[in-house]
């Protein structure tokens, strides 16, 4: 059997010849000769993806395919370029959260698009590891995620968000972009993998309305709030600001800096060189552009830990 790569660049050399083939049918569009020629060439490359796609199994390399189900010929470069980044993002944090952390980047290729419906075809590197595949791991995870979310009732759908969740804000995160991405595009998309592992074909579709609903459920999980007391020194303060830092341990690594009301600007100064007990409203929230989780504290209330006794 042909190598993956021999294909693809015969796939390749025949878009070439078919972007020709569509331009000259531009300027002489009652050509029959050139038409079926065009039809010819489509076949061929119908033919080679097909095969291509029974090579990538054999070669042990996964295959994805990214379909736009309602489009037919061409397809806006940002649309394109956003819905491949947020899927690439589902793939790369799950592949993060399955090495455990030691890799955040599967590598995907780019192989050709094909018709009928706006497709493309993607693939894997080999994965050189006899057992304990992690590519394997990584998009089975990523598309049973997929799987559940999208059969998933509107009444039972915030038990599988915290289910296949938890507390991992970093990976909700790409998963509410992505569903928003698909959302406001308001195209149906459709994900074929072909596992070279377990030779089982798994596809999923996803609709723009489910889309909404399912980015308007993670966004509501994006941010949350929560109320905590802790025991420690005030160490800086600026009534300019109105901003304190508070030091957890007695080494001064762990430091928070925390907003305050300037209600409490008397209370601070008082309290500031003393052990006491602080109560914090913690707003925790995704910062896209860092990639990380962000903690934002403010103070609610101090007491001088000697008068708390």
């Amino acid at each position: 059997m042909r190598q993956p790569e021999l294909i693809t660049r015969e796939i390749q050399d025949l878009d070439k010849i078919h972007l020709s083939a569509i331009e000259l049918s531009l300027r002489f569009p009652n050509d029959n000769m050139l038409r079926l020629n065009i039809a010819q060439i489509e076949n061929r490359k119908q033919i080679l993806i097909n095969e291509l796609e029974k090579s990538l199994r054999h070669y042990g390399r996964h295959s994805i395919k990214y379909i736009f189900c309602e489009l037919k010929e061409t397809i806006r470069i940002e649309t394109l370029l956003e819905h491949l980044n947020s899927f690439k993002n589902l793939i790369d944090k799950t592949f993060e959260k399955v090495t455990l952390g030691k890799q955040n980047s599967l590598p995907v290729n780019f192989n050709t698009v094909f018709s009928g419906s706006y497709g493309i075809q993607l693939s894997t590197p080999f994965e050189e590891k006899l057992l304990d595949h992690d590519y394997e791991k990584a998009l089975g995870q990523v598309m049973e995620t997929l799987s559940n979310l999208v059969s998933s009732t509107d009444e039972k759908l915030n038990k599988v968000i915290e289910k296949d969740f938890g507390e991992n804000r970093k990976l909700l995160n790409k998963y509410s972009l992505f569903f928003k991405k698909v959302h406001q595009n308001n195209q149906k998309i459709q994900i074929v993998w072909d596992s070279p592992i377990t030779n089982k074909v798994k596809s999923i579709v996803i609709e723009p309305e489910k889309a909404k609903i399912l980015h308007s459920q993670f966004s509501q999980k994006e941010k949350s709030e929560e109320t905590i007391e802790l025991f420690g020194i005030l160490k800086g303060l600026s009534l300019i600001r109105y901003k304190v830092e508070f030091v957890k341990d007695a080494e001064g690594s762990d430091i928070i800096t925390a907003k305050f009301n300037e209600s409490l600007s008397e209370e601070v100064k008082d309290a500031l060189d003393k052990y006491v007990i602080a109560r914090f409203k913690v707003s925790i929230e995704f910062n896209e552009i860092k990639d990380e989780v962000e903690k934002k504290y403010e103070l609610i209330s101090i007491i001088n830990y000697r008068n708390a006794i």
